[in-house]
């Protein structure tokens, strides 16, 4: 015989004959679960969830620990015990016949009073009567008035409700509900109905039903029937009509799983996203289930996944719990040996500003290892959330984090290139002399050199050579020569440029300050290396001085004029190394990483990947070398020479630099979070090795530190 479910309820007056019980008949059904079990009730979540069938002496279904059960039954009973109580279908209202039958012998049972001495008669004749319709016509028996108890209101169909009614001194016929009434159970209502058998004698808990015009045994509420054997009843007890998923695997409202039937979403990879989510017609993937969920609009949100693979990330919604472990090809029953495996991407399941209580229980989370430079693998990452988010029971690995980036190295500082030499002094002209031009460079030029003087006059001093961006100094100018003031002088020789000043070296970049990086928006930022700092520039040569105009006698009395010769330029400066970059740090694997969250960490396994390895810091490079100066212009005749430029002076070197820190491997990583944690087993590969520093002219720059490693980490 096929089992089904029933609301039942205890009677407040006794039920006698055709009379409607003053409960609840049927209530609905609901169908067997895989294992043969059934539910106690329909789920519910409120009053409104629980539908009236309008009845009025089947009271009325409240909402009661999530299933649906009847109250407010109308008492009948009258507190005379000699009086029929009942709750009619015809009148919603209690009628309490008085039955004479019920009192001794030579009283009557009179409404309100109980049993009274009975009137005297010798023959039928003599009774009058006692007033009341449905308890029949009085005859004289044993010469006293007695009443048969009942008026016959047989219409011989046995779909009908067939009552007395006092108020009416009349039959009322009412048509039974049919297809839920056990006492009246047809699938037509015409005359086709029966009274539903009892259960065997032995069946516990275990009750008469109608369902659907058809007679069914029902499990009393708050039992169910999980071994399916109609011939023991129902052996299972409800301890707890929420039964909410734990890992004790326990069907605390004998629902026939573990959980609730009423108001899970079931998903299996058997399923089909066009699926309704019930036990029979899973969905086949988590987020429709967790959207299908999310519309229930019930305040309890549960997903239930069967075993088998998901090839995807999960995205948590505000109070939607996700329960793994499932097997959907054995009643949905639930163990350790169901896995239920999440391959997600290098975060497998997420949650963002979470505010309504969730959980998720018995899943296998896998997260992909991490392949673009400083990212990290996440088993499960949270963030900016206050509704309590509990992580229970579950294996979560994640993948190895991605090494860092490399430095980048520092270039060579370009060379100067030399000043060109001054033009030689024209003897006894009135051209010639000029200046060399300065010496060429991308950083710091050289000076020009000065123009020879003319007519036993001075020559130009040189240009002061282009300073370096700190350090160098650039040629003084050189100095022209004097004349005699009169025939035959001579003119001096120019002073050369001063060399321009070597550019300062600059440094290698320090050691990693820590292995730990920062948060930014949810997710981990390694720490870096530090990068070296650049050479300073060389300063450009100066120019050399013109030398002195001479002059000569062409005619006693007459003085010829010569120029001087023009100073050599100075030497373009060597330009500075430019720095190198540091190594980036490693991304972290994280089995657990929350950011302004709550949370609850209880029996997981946590198997943790490697931490990337620290990025190598970038190598440094070596300054430009000065370039040498112009040479000066020879004097003309009796005009002095002009004097060679300065040399430009060298670029500084640059510092490299140093590795980036290894990738941190952690279990459970909280910054600013509420967290409670139970007992959870973790295994660790390790931290990333430290980036190697970087090499250059001023030796290597400091190794990256080791990735840090715990099972905890909280600030």
């Amino acid at each position: 015989m096929r089992k089904s479910w029933t609301v039942l309820c205890w009677c407040s007056a006794a039920v006698v004959g055709s009379a409607v019980m003053g409960c609840a008949g049927g209530g609905g059904s609901h169908p067997p679960t895989g294992d043969g079990g059934m539910d106690a009730g329909p789920g519910c979540m409120t009053d409104e969830d629980c539908a009236d069938d309008g009845i009025f002496c089947n009271g009325g279904l409240a909402c009661t620990g999530g299933r649906c059960v009847a109250e407010s039954i109308p008492n009948c009973n009258d507190g005379i015990g000699c009086t029929r109580d009942e709750c009619l279908a015809a009148t919603d209202a209690c009628q309490n016949t008085p039955v004479d039958s019920s009192c001794p012998m030579g009283t009557v049972c009179v409404a309100l009073a109980g049993c009274q001495v009975a009137p005297a008669c010798e023959f039928d004749g003599d009774c009058r009567g006692d007033g009341v319709f449905c308890n029949g016509v009085e005859v004289c028996i044993d010469a006293s008035c007695t009443s048969p108890g009942t008026r016959e209101c047989d219409d011989e169909n046995n779909c009908t409700i067939d009552e007395c009614v006092e108020s009416l001194m009349a039959c009322s016929l009412t048509p039974a509900s049919h297809l839920t009434d056990a006492m009246h159970c047809g699938p037509t209502g015409v005359n086709d109905c029966v009274v539903c058998p009892e259960p065997a004698p032995g069946a516990m808990h275990q009750t008469a039903a109608c369902e659907g015009g058809s007679c069914v045994l029902a499990c009393e509420s708050g039992w169910g029937d999980l071994d399916g054997d109609p011939d023991n009843g129902c052996e299972c007890a409800a301890t707890d009509p929420t039964d909410l998923p734990e890992l004790t695997f326990t069907d605390s409202n004998c629902d026939g799983i573990d959980g609730d039937v009423a108001i899970g979403i079931f998903v299996a990879t058997t399923g089909s996203d066009t699926n309704p989510g019930t036990m029979a017609s899973p969905v086949a993937t988590i987020a429709h289930g967790i959207e299908l969920a999310e519309m229930s609009g019930r305040s309890r949100k549960e997903v239930y996944v069967a075993a088998g693979t998901y090839a995807t990330s999960i995205t948590l919604h505000n109070g939607v719990s996700i329960y793994g472990g499932y097997d959907a090809t054995d009643g949905w029953s639930r163990d350790t040996s169901h896995v239920t495996r999440v391959q997600g991407g290098t975060t497998a399941v997420y949650g963002e500003s979470i505010s309504a209580p969730l959980e998720v229980q018995l899943l296998t989370i896998i997260a992909t290892g991490a392949t673009t430079a400083g990212e990290s693998s996440y088993g499960v990452r949270i963030f900016n959330s206050t509704g309590r988010i509990t992580i229970r029971g579950n294996t979560i690995n994640p993948g190895d984090g991605a090494p860092g980036t490399a430095g980048s190295a520092g270039t060579a500082g370009a060379d100067g290139t030399a000043g060109a030499n001054g033009g030689a002094g024209n003897s006894g002209g009135s051209s010639g002399g000029g200046g060399g031009a300065a010496g060429p460079s991308s950083c710091a030029a050289g000076g020009a050199g000065g123009l020879g003087g003319y007519d036993e006059g001075s020559g130009n001093p040189g240009s002061r050579g282009t300073m370096g961006s700190t350090a160098g100094t650039g040629g003084a100018p050189g100095s022209g020569g004097a004349g005699s003031g009169a025939c035959f002088s001579s003119g001096g020789p120019g002073s050369p440029g001063v060399e321009g000043g070597n550019g300062n070296p600059g440094t290698n970049g320090p050691a990693a300050g820590g292995a730990i990086g920062v948060a930014s928006a949810g997710s981990y930022v390694p720490a870096s290396g530090n990068a070296g700092t650049a050479g300073e520039h060389g300063g450009g040569g100066g120019g050399g001085g013109g030398g002195g105009g001479g002059s000569d006698t062409i005619i006693i009395g007459v003085c010829r004029a010569d120029r001087g010769g023009g100073g050599g330029g100075g030497g373009g400066a060597g330009c500075g190394a430019t720095l190198a970059t540091a190594g980036g740090g490693g991304g972290g694997s994280f089995g657990v990483f929350a950011i302004n969250a709550n949370l609850v960490v209880d029996a997981n396994t946590l198997s943790v990947g490697h931490g990337g390895a620290g990025g190598a810091g970038g190598n440094g490079a070596r300054g430009g070398s000065g370039a040498g100066p112009g040479s000066g212009g020879g004097g003309a005749d009796d005009s002095g020479p002009g004097a060679a430029g300065g040399r430009g002076g060298n670029g500084g070197h640059a510092g490299s630099g140093s590795g980036g820190p290894g990738g941190p491997c952690y279990g459970v990583f909280t910054l600013t979070s509420s967290t409670m944690l139970g007992t959870n087993a973790t295994s660790l590969a390790g931290g990333g090795t430290g980036g190697s520093g970087g090499s250059g002219p001023l030796g290597a720059a400091a190794t990256g530190p080791m990735g840090a490693s715990g099972n905890t980490y909280s600030m």
